[in-house]
């Protein structure tokens, strides 16, 4: 059994190259709990490759959401639904469904409570899903596997009305005074989450601090495509390990690359009300 580290050498020369963890999807099993959170405690992420079916299940969404997105607003305001999700500490965060700002368009799932959305159809509504449930494992079992026991799945979490998981799909326009400052559409911050996916897409934005190098690493650029998944940790995780693994400080970043180049991306968010005090 083989885990990669792939070195990305920075364009500075003075700057030493990152080692970015990788482990296959298949991989991510008990027989290999150690080596994965090895991976995590020093990296505070990990890109999963060797992804198959789960690719093209992204590009299905990813086309869904596009098409959403491109809608004129009345038809996107019919998508919002009247429901308030209300997060760890019960504060009311926002309505279920779509949402735009000056920064982005969003579509908004809380997991726990799917039967109060508003789908734009029922081909969005599938492919959303289909994606979220392989998410919604993939972050069950990286839980088990850095906790040492089988954790409650989703679907479990669920009926409890225990699961406070959400799920984004974002479109940033990346167009001049559209984020949260002139080179970031989001600030670095780390998520209050348990473990959080992101498929990697094919616009830059994702950066990631990697803890071993001390360094921002952009996902896209040491990333392949809609081929790999990039799972990093939220402030949940940091806590219920006692900073073993420690939470991974992110941002939205808005490349003089990307100027006018619209971004999509999907999220899941993995949050069980019991590991939030």
């Amino acid at each position: 059994m083989t885990f990669a580290y792939e070195y990305y050498c920075m364009a500075a020369s003075s700057v030493p190259p990152l080692a970015v963890p990788r482990m296959k999807l298949k991989d991510l099993t008990w027989a290999n709990k150690a080596k994965f959170n090895e991976l995590m405690e020093k990296h505070s992420f990990v890109v999963l490759t060797d992804i198959g079916k789960l690719k093209n299940l992204y590009l299905q969404l990813r086309d869904a959401m596009e098409s959403l997105f491109q809608e004129n607003d009345q038809a996107k305001d019919a998508c919002t639904s009247s429901y308030i999700y209300r997060n760890e500490t019960k504060t009311p965060m926002w309505y279920a469904g779509y949402e735009r700002s000056r920064v982005r368009e969003c579509f908004r799932v809380h997991t726990g409570e799917l039967e109060r959305l508003k789908w734009p159809s029922s081909t969005f509504e599938s492919a959303w899903l289909t994606l979220m449930k392989k998410c919604q494992a993939i972050c069950d079992k990286s839980l088990s596997l850095t906790l040492g026991y089988t954790v409650e799945p989703a679907s479990a979490q669920k009926e409890a009305k225990a699961d406070l998981s959400v799920c984004y799909g974002l479109h940033y326009p990346n167009k001049e005074g559209t984020g949260q400052s002139d080179q970031e559409n989001v600030f670095e911050h780390v998520d209050p989450s348990l473990y959080v996916i992101e498929p990697v897409t094919d616009v830059r934005g994702l950066d990631v601090f990697d803890q071993a190098s001390q360094q921002w690493i952009c996902a896209e650029d040491v990333c392949v495509p809609h081929e790999e998944l990039v799972l990093f940790c939220g402030k949940a995780l940091q806590r219920a390990t006692e900073n073993r693994v420690p939470g991974t400080l992110h941002r939205v970043t808005r490349y003089e690359s990307t100027m006018n180049i619209p971004r999509y991306c999907f999220i899941y968010e993995q949050k069980y009300e019991s590991f939030f005090p």
